[in-house]
């Protein structure tokens, strides 16, 4: 069971010294007090309850996908930070809000918790309640139409969704 999570260190420690560039002494103490946070967090989830289960492989797929979730997270609040501000500075200030139902297929409690965070971070986006009898949750919408705009925003939950529940599950 320590060699799966050590190698999550490694990988963390590993992610955190190319992000930041710096090779020094405190880059190195912060990075491992970052990845043995990481660990201590997600070391359940990505290295499983005992180290039988899971392979070198499975760790290192999980890890490619915790990576790139989190591109596509940063990406997607980029572009609907810029729809909104795009919404503050038109002149016909014509904007829709509304609550809108999205049902989803996460089992995870975390990753449906993690989920309604996702979109509450996304600029424009609201998470106002989740219904754990009918799975899914209702999020306030900045701007609220009928047709490929909402179609487009469901489908980017979606992805997110089945991105994050490669990541748990």
């Amino acid at each position: 069971m320590l060699f799966p999570r050590l190698l999550l260190f490694l990988i963390l420690l590993g992610l955190w010294l190319g992000l930041t560039g710096h090779v020094t002494l405190m880059s190195i103490v912060l990075g491992g007090f970052i990845a043995a946070v990481g660990v201590r967090i997600f070391g359940r989830t990505v290295c499983g309850e005992s180290s039988s289960r899971f392979s070198l492989r499975d760790i290192v797929v999980k890890c490619w996908n915790l990576v790139t979730f989190v591109g596509v997270f940063f990406y997607e609040v980029f572009s609907s930070a810029v729809m909104v501000a795009r919404y503050a500075f038109r002149r016909d200030f014509s904007l829709q809000p509304g609550v809108v139902r999205i049902p989803t297929i996460l089992e995870n409690r975390t990753a449906i918790v993690i989920l309604g965070n996702l979109i509450t971070l996304t600029p424009g986006t609201l998470t106002l309640d989740y219904n754990p009898e009918k799975s899914c949750y209702y999020v306030h919408w900045i701007h609220v139409t009928t047709g490929t705009d909402e179609e487009e925003v469901r489908d980017l939950i979606h992805q997110m969704e089945s991105r994050l529940r490669r990541i748990m599950q």
